[in-house]
């Protein structure tokens, strides 16, 4: 399909094919590049007063640093709809969620597998808690309404639709793509706000990871439209609902392979409690914090390339063995007793992992030391950090300040460690503990 519409500033702009479709309209990429055009099912001279209104006021809101599609110029009747921003080379995130072919392996590592799914959700979730840190709301999440780039190296992501964008705490009209809905939503007892979006957002990352829509299992899905519509309003269990089975679900990928243990908590809490409860339910920056600390945690295959999560002592895609690798474990410094925190096992406690395999060169995410960056590479039994910091020798006794150039750090399976400390050592603060793995289960 080529065809050409006019914007309200007299230039033409040539169509070429759609990227995406949704509840009210359609996107399509513009010839050249860089550009795109939604065009509104709804025609009406009303629905046209709307839009140009609503754009009007997207424009000067505090968005112009995020990673949104930014609106342009409204097209010209017979058109309803907008040009915007968008990057070379990118298309709606359903590409990551909807298997092209038979095989779903071969198809979940070429669109970039596990890391980079958990990376690119991160990034849209990141996007959407600094919408909602400056008082707004997306308004309507879904698949076709985040695009990544086609490169499945890449793990940037943009959010479209920015018409619906409005402050969080003024009313408006509910728009919302069926599926993406929270359950007060649909049920007419709430309107747009930030813990909607964080339900859709919610929803749309269990689907992209698992290939498996939270609500929709089995039994939903073979019956009536009436009783999915049920499902979505949060009167089913979930399809991984501990306590009830009725509504599990036979397709997708196993949790156990593709969830951490702390993305299946919070999952546990958007559509457990979270369901019936909007108080009950986490943030999307929580959200985006369990993926990105998920990400850090995945190792690459040697043999097949997937990216998978390092408790798998065999790759769960080629069943090639885990290759050697540094897993630097974050803590909390206690400066009282100038230790590690421990847990109730009485070893230091877990905040989170970065692994790091030869030749890769891996950040530690904030969510799991706040401030400052922090670059970790491993080649053969060496790693080297840059960013700043303090090495630690294990005995205490040498202290070396980090900067931007890189620091090596020897390791071995029975050498104790240097650590990384991002404090001093009298006030609280996170240090990472980096060990050798070389075989067997970490």
């Amino acid at each position: 399909m080529v065809r050409d519409v006019i914007g309200a500033d007299g230039q033409r702009y040539r169509l070429t094919h759609r990227l995406g479709i949704g509840g009210q309209g359609a996107v399509y990429a513009v010839e050249g590049g860089r550009l795109a055009a939604k065009l509104l099912l709804d025609r009406s001279e009303e629905r046209r007063f709307v839009l140009r209104t609503t754009l009007d006021g997207v424009r000067r809101l505090p968005v112009e640093d995020l990673a949104t599609a930014r609106p342009l110029v409204v097209l010209r009747s017979p058109e309803c709809g907008y040009i915007m921003e968008l990057l070379t080379g990118m298309a709606p995130i359903t590409k990551l969620a909807r298997p092209d072919g038979e095989d779903v392996s071969d198809w979940y590592r070429a669109t970039g597998g596990l890391r980079r799914r958990l990376g690119v959700l991160a990034h849209a979730a990141r996007t959407v808690h600094q919408l909602h840190s400056r008082a707004l709301a997306w308004g309507d999440p879904s698949l076709n309404n985040i695009f990544v780039a086609e490169d499945p190296t890449n793990e940037i992501s943009r959010l479209i639709d920015t018409d619906n964008l409005r402050w969080a705490s003024r009313p408006g009209p509910s728009v919302y793509t069926d599926g993406y809905g929270a359950p007060e939503l649909k049920a007419g007892r709430s309107g747009i706000n930030t813990m909607t979006d964080a339900h859709a957002m919610a929803v749309i990352a269990f689907e992209v990871l698992t290939l498996c829509h939270p609500l929709v299992g089995d039994a939903v899905r073979a019956s009536e439209d009436e009783v999915e519509q049920a499902a979505l309003r949060g009167e089913w269990p979930w399809v991984d609902d501990p306590d009830d089975e009725r509504n599990r679900c036979s397709t997708g990928l196993p949790r156990e392979a593709i969830l951490t243990r702390g993305l299946r908590e919070v999952f546990a809490r958007f559509f457990g409690p979270g369901l019936g409860d909007w108080h009950l339910r986490p943030g999307v920056g929580e959200l985006a914090d369990a993926l990105a600390i998920a990400a850090a945690a995945t190792v690459r295959c040697p043999g097949c390339g997937a990216t998978y999560l390092f408790k798998d002592t065999l790759c769960p895609w080629c069943d090639t063995a885990r290759p050697p690798f540094v897993l630097a474990d974050v803590g909390r410094w206690n400066p009282e007793s100038q230790a590690l925190e421990l847990g109730a096992d009485g070893r230091p406690d877990r905040l989170g992992v970065v692994a790091v395999t030869t030749g890769e060169e891996r950040a530690v995410p904030s969510a799991l030391i706040g401030a400052g960056q922090i670059a970790l590479r491993v080649d053969g039994s060496r790693l080297w950090a840059r960013g700043p910091g303090v090495l630690r020798s294990p005995d205490g006794k040498h202290l070396v300040e980090m900067d931007d150039q890189e620091r090596p750090l020897d390791l071995g399976p029975r050498k104790r460690p240097w650590t990384i400390h991002l404090g001093t050592l009298d006030r609280p603060h996170r240090v990472l503990t980096p060990n050798l793995h070389v075989g067997g289960a970490p």
